[in-house]
C-alpha cells in the first residue's frame, strides 16, 4: 500500500500536469471564420467573457470544420471586428456603419450585453431606440382617412345606446357633423373650405400684428378738447397770476 506521502506526491504531481495542460491549452490559437473573414485569436482570450458563446468552444460543436481546423459563424464579418476587440481590451464600441438593430441582434447572438457599450458610443447607439419610439407613438395615433362609421361616431361621442335604440335627438345628430367640420378638414368640402379661411384669418391677424408695430403704419391720434369758462372765472385767475407775480417781485 502507498504511503500518505506517496499518495500527495502523485496528487501535486496530477495537479501541476493539469495546470501545465490548461496553460497549454489556453495559450492556443484558434481560428475564427466569420462570414468569410478569418480571425485569430487565443482560447485565453475568449476566456475573459464567461457564459458567452465564444467562451464555450469547443471541436465537438457543428461549427468546428476539422478539415480547416477553423470555426465557421455565418454572422455579419463587420460588427464581430468590434466584438472580437471587445474580448481583447474589455471595451465594447459601436460600429457607425451598421444600423442599431443589427448591432443588438449580433450581441444577443454572441451572448453579450448590450449595456456594455462604451459611454462615447452610447448617444449613437441608443438613437435608434429613440427613433423606435417615435415610430411606435405614429402608429398608435389615429390617422386614418377612412369616414368612421354611424356606429363608431356615436361611441365616440357617448351616444351609443340612443343610436342603437333610434332616439337620437337633432343636436345628438348636429353634433358630430359640427365636430367633423371644425376638426376634421379632409371629412367634406365644407369642411376644407372652413379650414382654408380658418388658416387664411390666422395669418392675416399674424400679419396685422406685425404689421401696426412699424413706424410708418402708426397713425397719430389728435384731440382737441373745447371749454367753456366764464368772465369772472378768467379775471379771478388773472387777479391771482398778478398776485403772485407782485409778491415775487417783493421777496
Amino acid at each position: 500500500m502507498q504511503s500518505m506521502d506517496e499518495k500527495m506526491s502523485v496528487g501535486c504531481d496530477d495537479m501541476e500536469l493539469y495546470l501545465h495542460h490548461f496553460d497549454e491549452s489556453s495559450k492556443k490559437a484558434l481560428v475564427l471564420n466569420v462570414g468569410g473573414i478569418r480571425h485569430e485569436t487565443y482560447k485565453a482570450t475568449l476566456k475573459k467573457i464567461p457564459a458567452t458563446r465564444l467562451s464555450r468552444l469547443t471541436e465537438a460543436l457543428a461549427n468546428y470544420d476539422p478539415v480547416l481546423n477553423e470555426y465557421f459563424f455565418d454572422r455579419h464579418p463587420g460588427v464581430f471586428g468590434q466584438i472580437l476587440n471587445y474580448y481583447r481590451t474589455g471595451k465594447l464600441h459601436y460600429p457607425t456603419d451598421v444600423c442599431g438593430p443589427l448591432f443588438e441582434e449580433e450581441l444577443e447572438f454572441w451572448g453579450l450585453d448590450s449595456n456594455q457599450v462604451e459611454p462615447c458610443c452610447w448617444m449613437t447607439y441608443t438613437q435608434h431606440r429613440d427613433t423606435q419610439e417615435t415610430l411606435a407613438v405614429l402608429d398608435r395615433l389615429d390617422l386614418d382617412t377612412e369616414k368612421p362609421s354611424d356606429e363608431e361616431i356615436a361611441r365616440k361621442f357617448g351616444m351609443e345606446d340612443d343610436y342603437l335604440n333610434g332616439t337620437l335627438s337633432c343636436w345628438q345628430r348636429l353634433k358630430p357633423k359640427l365636430w367633423s367640420l371644425s376638426d376634421e378638414p379632409y371629412s367634406s368640402n365644407a369642411a376644407k373650405v372652413i379650414g382654408v379661411m380658418s388658416v387664411f384669418f390666422i395669418c392675416v391677424s399674424i400679419l396685422s400684428f406685425c404689421l401696426k408695430t412699424h413706424p410708418n403704419m402708426r397713425v397719430p391720434m389728435i384731440r382737441n378738447i373745447t371749454e367753456t369758462c366764464s368772465l369772472v372765472c378768467v379775471r379771478t385767475q388773472n387777479l391771482f397770476c398778478d398776485c403772485l407775480g407782485v409778491l415775487r417781485k417783493k421777496m
